[in-house]
């Protein structure tokens, strides 16, 4: 049986709660308590995690709203807990309810779909991936999260990236090559942008061509979304 361990982050929470969710990442952190490890075995003992943050007061122009994240240390632990804030003026604690759409698929470079990037004239030949929308006109000015991920464990990490088409071929977005676990960028979901019924292609590669590995694609929207493979003839 795992060891229980409870802690928790605090995120300034500068967008929509369900993006910061998403995207937190350690730069976003402005405090994080130590993990405790919980002595579950006598009922009267106290199992607390505690931070003392400092942070300015708030204004009506900043109100300095805080996202707190409590969690077990280990993934797939249950347990009942507590969260108390104690500050002056009194704080309001709201859980967040807000849940995105999500669609993703894995998938890999092998053989001629490890096409590279559009220095190369086989980049085409990369999987690609059709992105659906839907009441886009419901959601005006809001944007979705596209993360593409390799495997973490290899050595070296292939550089990475991935192109965002519109309906008329045209780069709408791209995910700068990096060698990283995982690359993201924000696109638009509204149908001014997708000069279509709110509908994307995707294009998923590595730098160079002939690079093979697998790879996992996610998509995160305020909006009903669905990802499905284009049958793509390699060149």
């Amino acid at each position: 049986m795992e060891e229980l361990a409870i802690g928790f982050y605090v995120f300034r929470h500068n967008g929509p709660s369900a993006q910061k969710l998403c995207l937190a990442s350690n730069a976003e952190i402005i405090g994080r308590s130590p993990f405790i490890k919980c002595n579950l075995s006598v009922p009267q003992v106290v199992n607390q995690s505690t931070l003392e943050l400092e942070v300015d007061p708030p204004t009506p122009v900043d109100p300095f709203h805080l996202i707190i994240v409590p969690s077990t240390f280990q993934p797939g632990l249950c347990a009942d807990f507590t969260l108390a804030v104690h500050a002056d003026p009194k704080p309001v604690l709201q859980r967040v309810m807000e849940r995105w759409s999500e669609a993703s698929v894995q998938d890999q470079w092998l053989g001629e779909t490890a096409g590279g990037c559009r220095n190369h004239k086989t980049w085409s030949n990369n999987p690609q991936f059709a992105l659906t929308f839907a009441d886009t006109a419901a959601m005006p000015n809001s944007k979705a999260i596209v993360i593409l991920c390799q495997d973490a464990s290899r050595n070296p990490l292939e550089a990475i990236g991935f192109y965002v088409l519109n309906q008329s071929g045209q780069v709408v977005a791209k995910a700068s090559f990096m060698r990283a676990p995982e690359v993201c960028v924000q696109i638009p979901v509204d149908t001014a942008s997708l000069l279509s019924a709110g509908r994307y292609s995707i294009l998923p590669c590595t730098f160079a061509p002939g690079a093979e590995t697998t790879f996992s694609l996610s998509v995160f929207a305020p909006v009903q979304c669905e990802m499905s493979r284009i049958a793509v003839n390699p060149a």
